[in-house]
């Protein structure tokens, strides 16, 4: 509005007519500086809650103590009761066992010993250093200072296979005997029906007590 003709206003007035329009601009600058700076906030302030939240994620796992490692069942002195093919009883012990873990099919055995035709006759042992017992095959792997004991003999090998469903034992890595008539030595051997048969094979020598 613009004063009459002829007629000025008063210092002031236009004194305070301009100090007036001084805040009025003042305002205005804010008004345009928060219009453009609230956005842009808001945006840092939710990056900033993403990556604490992604950050404590992070700490939690790198700091969340560690799930104990699948290990095999150990056990000590152990002992397996079982049936032959025939029902003979079998027995397998041994001063350690260990399950394999990744399968659950097989068990370590530290100094195993197996009894074949448990509480017959006359039953027939393997001993040895070392032995897996694989259960699906119901086999007994030896290695290392293998002994079998049957019918009075004593045989030593490197190593042997137990396959406890037929009651039997063999073994191709050479084998010695001593008993009642004499020595023997062969290149593989097989002994079958719990110990009642013993079959040598691949250069037999054997030297017979009279």
């Amino acid at each position: 509005m613009q004063p009459p003709r002829g007629h000025s206003l008063a210092p002031g007035t236009a004194q305070a007519r301009r100090q007036e329009m001084d805040r009025w601009r003042k305002r205005s600058s804010a008004v345009r500086f928060w219009r453009r700076a609230l956005p842009v906030l808001i945006v840092v302030v939710i990056g900033v809650l993403v990556a604490w939240i992604a950050g404590r994620s992070l700490l939690i796992k790198a700091t969340a103590p560690k799930p104990p490692q699948a290990s095999g069942l150990r056990m000590l002195n152990p002992r397996f009761y079982g049936r032959d093919g025939s029902n003979h009883a079998f027995v397998l012990g041994a001063a350690e066992a260990s399950r394999d873990s990744t399968t659950g099919k097989s068990v370590a055995l530290a100094a195993p010993n197996l009894t074949m035709d448990a509480g017959g006759p006359q039953p027939t042992t393997v001993q040895a250093a070392h032995g897996v017992y694989h259960e699906d095959q119901r086999q007994l792997s030896l290695s290392g200072n293998v002994q079998l004991k049957s019918g009075g003999y004593v045989f030593t090998t490197p190593d042997a296979t137990v396959d406890t469903s037929k009651g039997a034992v063999y073994g191709r890595s050479g084998v010695q005997g001593e008993g009642p008539l004499g020595r023997v030595t062969a290149s593989s051997y097989g002994v079958y029906d719990r110990g009642k048969r013993v079959i040598m094979k691949g250069d037999v020598h054997a030297h017979i007590v009279q």
